[in-house]
C-alpha cells in the first residue's frame, strides 16, 4: 500500500479504504500460500473484512451526511448486513450493488460466520470462485466509486491463482450432488460427512436468497436425504441454479463474475409470432429454472406463514396460471413450484397490506375453506 491514500475524502473514509486493501492483500496472500494450516477460514475472514471496510468507505463517499453509525446503537457503526442493504437499496440514493452482487457478498459474510464461529469448509474450487469473483467486484467498485484501479494498488503477481480449471456452476453442483448422494447411500455413519459437504452449498444459497443465519443440522440432514432420494440439485438450490460464471483473462488479470443466466440481452418472442425475418434465440431450461420457488421458499422470503402464502396465491389466481405455477413430478416425489413472476406478484401484494386485509384473504382463500363451506351449508 502507498503511504498516502490514493482516494479523496474524509480521514475516516481513507482509513477504511486502506484497511480494506490491506485485508484484501492478506486474503490473496493466504490463498496462494502452500501451507493448508488455517488457510480456508483465514481467507474467508480477511476477505469479508476487506469487503465490509470497502462498503463503509463507499457509503461515506456516496452519502457522507448519513454516515455509517448505527441509528439504534449510536456507539457502533452499522454491520455488514445494513451496509450491503444500503448499497443495494435504490431508496437511499447511493445504490452501487446489483441484487446478484449483494447476494454474492452476503453469501461471503455467511460463509465467514460459519468458518469463524462453527464449521464451514468449502472446496478448493468453491473457495477460488468466491475469492476471484469478490476480487472482480472489488475492482469494479474501486473504479466506479473511487476512480482507482486495483492493479495500481497491488502487484499483479498477487492476484488469485489456481491450478484447477474452474467449471460452470451447473457442472460443479451436479458433481457435488452426486458426491453427497454417494456418501449418504454408503451408510448412516457417513451422514456427518454429507452434512459438511452440503453446508457451504446451503450457505451460499441462503446468502443469494437474502436469508440470515446458518443452516441447522436438521435442515442439512433433510436436504442431503432429498438429494439421495433423487431430488434435482436445481430444486434444492433454486437461487444458485439461476447463476452462471463469466471468466475473462487479460494477461495476468483475471475477472470472474457471477451473473444471472441469460447471456446477451434477447427479446422474448412468442413462437407463434416468429417469422423468417425475425431471428429467435432459444435456450433449453429445466422446469426448476422456470419455477424455482417452493411454498417454503416463499414463506421465508415474504416473511409470512404457509397458511398466508397459500391464501394469497389462491386469491391472486397463481395456481391457475401455467406461467406462474407448476406441479413437477419426479419418480415418487411431487414438487409444487412457483415462477419468479409469482414471487414478484406476491411481494407487491404484501407491500403495504394491512393485517386486517390479510386476515380477510386468509378467511376467504386459506387452506380448508372448501371443507368449511360444505359444513356451513
Amino acid at each position: 500500500m502507498p503511504s498516502k491514500s490514493p482516494i479523496r475524502g474524509s480521514h475516516e473514509t481513507k482509513l477504511l479504504f486502506d484497511k480494506s486493501i490491506e485485508s484484501l492483500i492478506l486474503a490473496i496472500e493466504l490463498f496462494n500460500r502452500p501451507s493448508p494450516t488455517a488457510r480456508t477460514h483465514a481467507v474467508l475472514m480477511l476477505l469479508d473484512h476487506a469487503v465490509e471496510m470497502l462498503m463503509k468507505a463507499a457509503l461515506l463517499t456516496r452519502d457522507p451526511k448519513t454516515g455509517i453509525m448505527d441509528p439504534d446503537q449510536p456507539r457502533n457503526t452499522i454491520g455488514m448486513k445494513a451496509a450491503l442493504n444500503r448499497a443495494r437499496s435504490s431508496s437511499t440514493g447511493v445504490r452501487f450493488l446489483t441484487p446478484e452482487q449483494h447476494g454474492l457478498l452476503w453469501s461471503l459474510n455467511l460463509l465467514r460466520g460459519g468458518a469463524q464461529h462453527h464449521l464451514n469448509d468449502p472446496s478448493e474450487e468453491q473457495l477460488y470462485a468466491l475469492l476471484q469473483s469478490t476480487v472482480t467486484l472489488i475492482r469494479d467498485i474501486l473504479q466506479n466509486i473511487f476512480s482507482v484501479r486495483l492493479d495500481d494498488l497491488l502487484p499483479q503477481r498477487v492476484l488469485p491463482l489456481s491450478t484447477m480449471p474452474l467449471r460452470s456452476i451447473e457442472m460443479l453442483y451436479e458433481d457435488k450432488a452426486a458426491e453427497i448422494r454417494k456418501v449418504v447411500l454408503s451408510g448412516p455413519r457417513q451422514r456427518h460427512r454429507a452434512r459438511e459437504m452440503a453446508r457451504p452449498l446451503v450457505v451460499l444459497e441462503r446468502g443469494l436468497a437474502g436469508l440470515d443465519g446458518q443452516p441447522t443440522a436438521r435442515e442439512l440432514d433433510e436436504m442431503v436425504q432429498r438429494l439421495a432420494d433423487g431430488s434435482p440439485w436445481q430444486h434444492e438450490f433454486p437461487e444458485t441454479s439461476t447463476l452462471d460464471t463469466i471468466m475473462e483473462s487479460g494477461g495476468a488479470t483475471i475477472t470472474l463474475r457471477m451473473v444471472k443466466r441469460g447471456g446477451i440481452p434477447v427479446q422474448g418472442v412468442d413462437p407463434a409470432d416468429a417469422t423468417d425475418d425475425l431471428p429467435v434465440v432459444t435456450r433449453d431450461v429445466s422446469d426448476f429454472e422456470r419455477f424455482p420457488h417452493s411454498t417454503t421458499d416463499l414463506v421465508k422470503k415474504l416473511g409470512k406463514t404457509q397458511h398466508q402464502v397459500i391464501a394469497l396465491s389462491r386469491s391472486l389466481g397463481l395456481y391457475d396460471d401455467p406461467k406462474l405455477h407448476k406441479v413437477i413430478v419426479i419418480k415418487s416425489q411431487t414438487y409444487k413450484q412457483f415462477s419468479n413472476r409469482s414471487f414478484e406478484i406476491l411481494r407487491e401484494k404484501c407491500d403495504g397490506m394491512s393485517a386486517a386485509d390479510l386476515k380477510t384473504i386468509c378467511d376467504e382463500h386459506g387452506p380448508g375453506r372448501k371443507r368449511r363451506a360444505q359444513v356451513t351449508t
